[in-house]
């Protein structure tokens, strides 16, 4: 059960880590507060997985019928990492043209569902990223145990998506 284990295994964890990470400014995103921790040479960064999949018809409808994939119909499988500093994590145009082995476009693959062969490729690459973009930070990774969402339940889960 999804709800179990984010209450018995993973907020536990992310408590647990709390110490150790960095605090924003809700407003502007600035670091509102250094640790004593961070008096050391390296910083900590949670770096979290995302599956999302993307349907045509996934879009808040106002005053039509509202269309409905049928079964699980086509959709685009985005399959990234985010983390604080970066958003979703990424080089910037200089440090691709500094390391020109590292894929531009590692994040659009096309990952088939549950294919962990494909996703070890995708944390290698990403991995490599990270310690060009982020070479002061420790990486802290969580992975969320769920399937993909649509998009649909992504904004529901949000609250921003009103039926």
């Amino acid at each position: 059960d999804v709800v179990q284990y984010r209450q018995t295994v993973f907020l536990p964890m992310m408590k647990e880590l709390e110490p150790i990470l960095l605090e924003y400014c809700d407003k502007d995103l600035t670091i509102l507060l250094e640790k004593d921790i961070f008096l050391r040479e390296k910083r900590y960064c949670i770096i979290i997985y995302n599956e999302t999949i993307l349907s045509t018809n996934d879009d808040k409808k106002t005053g039509e019928y509202k269309l409905h994939p049928k079964g699980q119909g086509r959709g685009i499988h985005v399959s990234e990492f985010l983390c604080e500093p970066l958003g979703q994590v990424h080089l910037t145009k200089e440090q691709h043209i500094a390391y020109p082995e590292i894929s531009k476009h590692y994040i659009t693959e096309l990952l088939e569902i549950g294919n962990i062969e494909l996703l070890a490729k995708q944390l290698k690459l990403t991995i490599d990223i990270l310690k060009i973009a982020l070479s002061n930070m420790i990486f802290v990774f969580g992975f969320d145990n769920k399937q993909p969402k649509r998009i649909k339940e992504v904004m529901i889960e949000r609250r921003i998506w009103n039926e």
